[in-house]
């Protein structure tokens, strides 16, 4: 054993020690001072630092008595250890920063465009970690090592050939940068595409899923939110305006109808009191058309307002029969006596 120098074994079990004790120290600490949820957290990194305790330990090994292949499969280990942590890492901070930016209030805008943009960088440096582990792995690794180079000479020519052949899938993969950054959905943004309403429930580089209001899920390439038009309407606010239409007679109070959906809106809680108006918008030789505008917090609300206030105004018009639609036939009878039987 006299022949060997044994300090990077030393050093490296000393680090290996360390990180082992570690996390139940601070895991002690946090429990302490009733921090339950961050104890939780450092929970879920104990495998991804045991895994890189051990891989010190056989590199220490491997640097004192130096033998192949063993060597190999040490720097082989380490790599795959610090990637894993690295990656699991990601997703603990990712899952801290999503608890501090809560989607469950009124005005949750801003905190669904963060943890939009944190869900997708998070994916984008996960992959560019994972990546960047096989390729150092090819270059560094005996007896890669000699081939590492010509290796990813080839790899490049690969991956050009590759780029004609993965066209979508790599447009998919830029439309998930894009989206990240220039935000045209964030996540819980309600949407209307391909003739569906409903929710975006999950953004991924790849693909998109979109939560339909029947609870179907609708999945679409990213590039679809990028290269062609849909509706969004909570880019900017989550408040909403919707129309309720009712077709009335020509002799119908328009100003009885504007004070009695006025009163029915405000008793109703869905409406956010941001305006409402009452306005004939058509107007033919049968009925004249009448537009009920109204506003609410968010879809959601507006879709149950609009249900609730069609409800609520079938009563004041059957209180009103005379001012509903009728067929007129005086004019014809009187131009054309062979349409009167």
């Amino acid at each position: 054993m006299s022949d060997y120098d044994l300090t990077p074994l030393v050093v490296g079990g000393a680090v290996a020690v360390g990180l082992l004790l570690l996390g139940p120290i601070v895991q002690f600490v946090l429990r302490r001072r009733g921090r339950t949820q961050f104890a939780a957290d450092l929970r879920r990194m104990r495998s991804p630092m045991r895994l890189v305790a051990l891989a010190i330990v056989a590199r220490s090994v491997d640097l004192v008595f130096d033998e192949e292949p063993y060597t190999s499969l040490s720097e082989v280990a380490v790599i795959a250890a610090v990637a894993w942590f690295v990656v699991r890492f990601l997703v603990v901070v990712e899952g801290v920063v999503f608890r501090r930016l809560r989607i469950d209030t009124f005005d949750n805008l801003r905190a669904r465009s963060r943890r939009t943009q944190v869900e997708l960088i998070r994916r984008i440096v996960s992959a560019i970690v994972i990546v960047g582990a096989v390729a150092v792995t090819l270059v560094t690794v005996t007896p890669l090592g000699d081939f590492g180079p010509t290796i990813v000479t080839y790899a490049g020519v690969i991956g050009i050939l590759a780029g004609f052949a993965l066209r979508s899938p790599i447009e998919n993969l830029a439309a998930g940068v894009i989206v990240a950054f220039s935000e045209p959905i964030r996540l819980d943004d309600v949407v209307v595409v391909e003739g569906e309403w409903g929710r975006i429930e999950h953004i991924g580089l790849v693909n998109v899923v979109v939560r339909i209001w029947d609870d179907r899920r609708l999945v679409l390439p990213t590039s679809r939110f990028v290269d062609e038009p849909f509706e969004n309407w909570t880019r900017s606010s989550s408040a909403v305006t919707g129309v309720v239409t009712a077709w009335v007679d020509h002799t119908a109070d328009i100003e009885s109808l504007r004070r009695e959906v006025g009163d029915l809106l405000a008793r109703n809680p869905l409406w956010d009191g941001r305006a409402f108006n009452v306005q004939v918008i058509e107007l033919d030789e049968r009925a004249i058309q009448v537009r009920i505008l109204v506003t609410a917090a968010d879809a959601s609300d507006l879709w149950n307002l609009r249900c609730e206030l069609r409800e609520a105004l079938l009563p004041h018009l059957a209180g009103r029969a005379d001012e509903l639609p009728v067929v007129r036939l005086a004019d014809a009878r009187e131009r054309s006596p062979e349409l009167v039987g």
